[in-house]
């Protein structure tokens, strides 16, 4: 709460006092915090993520993704999809991290930072990811090639994707209960 009341104010300051833009943090928050109780029961295998580090997924997740006018559920979908939110995922292959970026390939887009880094992470993740939508002119076609072409990786990203946005509208209006 106390997050919104500061967004609002600083909207209010920067003289942005449109109803539209007030309704945008507003909403975005409440989407937000949702998203932060589903990250919360994505976890697998008994683990329990401690919220203040669900929140800084969600956070930075939202942060990179409109940095690189991607969907924010798409790009939880794939932290879901690749580590499990788990930010020091390694893959047999050298993927690292929550987005499971691999360094070789990638190197310039961390600038310095740990591979394992979550906001170093999710931001090279979605860099890639709007590279790869540039490139081919699909989502579809650039979230396969994400994963390196294995063929039901789309099918397993939209269906993280399409849980989150149906836990977002069956808790849309559960949400000031939450906090």
């Amino acid at each position: 709460m106390k997050q919104l009341i500061l967004s609002l104010f600083c909207l209010f300051m920067s003289s942005f006092t449109s109803a539209d833009s007030i309704s945008s943090v507003i909403q975005s928050h409440s989407e937000k915090t949702i998203a932060v109780e589903w990250v919360i029961n994505s976890v697998a295998y008994g683990k329990k993520l401690p919220r203040h580090k669900a929140q800084e997924y969600v956070d930075i997740a939202y942060e990179a993704a409109w940095a690189n006018d991607l969907d924010p559920k798409l790009v939880l979908g794939i932290i879901k999809q690749e580590s499990m939110f788990n930010e020091k995922a390694r893959s047999s292959y050298g993927a690292v991290g929550l987005m499971q970026v691999v360094p070789r390939w990638h190197k310039k887009r961390f600038k310095g930072k740990s591979y394992t880094n979550p906001r170093a992470n999710v931001f090279a993740g979605a860099s890639y990811l709007r590279e790869l939508i540039d490139k081919t002119g699909s989502v579809k076609k650039a979230v396969k090639l994400y994963s390196g072409g294995a063929r039901s990786y789309h099918a397993k990203v939209t269906q993280h994707r399409d849980s989150l946005i149906a836990y977002t509208e069956a808790n849309r209006f559960n949400i000031y209960s939450m906090n």
